[in-house]
């Protein structure tokens, strides 16, 4: 996400060669996030997808998560239309060139969060006035504990948990906060959700 070149960190490993999701929030879009997540949260306190594609993201809840209430919040990465008085573009969600959202589903990407560790997250950020955050989808791998080691029907490998990563800048502090997710959706569950967009605009 910087212009420096760093190695990976530890611990971290990429959801797939072929997915992958990562950006830099910008104040406005954690503005978005920390004024709809709560009203989603309302309708469902349990789960919200969120779904990317190269121009959009969006919050979805389905029928089937609120007992019939069927809704999404669409807002566009960035805006194509309103120039500044410079003839630049005004970027809404994310910083145009940091933004990179890609997978075999024609560069689309869903999955569900947990809605209230979600919000907690992004009111974490606004409450220390970051002016940003550096975000990536990936897998943490998390250190087995000594007993676990220790125990030979164990294989080598640490537990791989999916996770959205917010790393916060420019505020009074800086934080590094994983959100669990569950998921990546697969192909199908994607496609329909993207189509119940389409049908809904």
């Amino acid at each position: 996400l910087s212009a420096k070149k760093s190695s990976r960190r530890e611990g971290e490993i990429r959801i797939s060669v072929k997915m992958k999701l990562r950006g830099q929030i910008t104040q406005l879009g954690l503005a978005w996030l920390d004024r709809l997540l709560p009203l989603f949260e309302k309708m469902n306190k349990n789960v919200v997808t969120l779904y990317f594609n190269p121009t959009q993201m969006s919050l979805v809840l389905r029928p089937e998560e609120t007992g019939g209430v069927d809704a999404h919040a669409d807002v566009s990465i960035f805006d194509n239309t309103n120039k500044t008085s410079s003839g630049q573009q005004n970027q809404i969600i994310f910083e145009q060139k940091s933004y990179v959202c890609s997978s075999a589903v024609k560069n689309q990407i869903a999955f569900k969060v947990d809605s209230h560790g979600l919000l907690r997250v992004v009111k974490g950020l606004v409450n220390v006035n970051a002016t940003g955050a550096h975000v990536k989808l990936l897998r943490r791998e998390h250190k087995r504990r000594k007993d676990d080691t220790d125990n030979k029907t164990n294989n080598n490998k640490g537990n791989l948990t999916p996770v959205l990563c917010f790393s916060s800048f420019g505020g009074e502090i800086d934080i590094v906060q994983d959100v669990p997710i569950y998921g990546p959706l697969n192909r199908k569950d994607v496609e329909d959700i993207a189509a119940a967009i389409d049908t809904r605009r």
